[in-house]
């Protein structure tokens, strides 16, 4: 996703995005909801860079997380990378076609999700 702010250059320090993620997403690739982060794309380097993200609540069909951002980019919902077992802050050396399979995913929710909207 990719996420767009006009007229807030020197007017914003700080955001806080909550992503929904949807469970049957999280079960069908076999993932953890407490091993979800957000992605940043970093334009610089072409790598995806893993932001601190926080586990806030579920219901029914969602997981909930936030993250903080300074800047604004591409973004995408994935597992967090490990290094010796642990988390890491980056995802150098991942495999980011997965990265790009979750863009899509998400792309393609938000679009039903407005045709849907529409439609009622």
């Amino acid at each position: 996703m990719q996420i767009k702010i006009d007229n807030v250059t020197d007017k914003l320090d700080k955001a806080i995005v909550t992503t929904k993620v949807n469970k049957s997403w999280v079960s069908q690739n076999n993932l953890d909801k407490s091993n979800l982060s957000l992605f940043k794309f970093n334009d610089t380097t072409s790598q995806w860079v893993e932001l601190p993200t926080t586990y806030l609540s579920e219901d029914d069909n969602y997981y909930y997380y936030s993250t903080n951002l300074t800047s604004f980019s591409y973004f995408a919902i994935g597992e967090k990378s490990l290094v010796n077992g642990q988390a890491s802050g980056t995802t150098q050396g991942t495999n980011l076609t997965w990265l790009w399979i979750v863009i899509g995913i998400v792309v393609l929710v938000a679009i039903a999700f407005v045709i849907m909207k529409r439609k009622k």
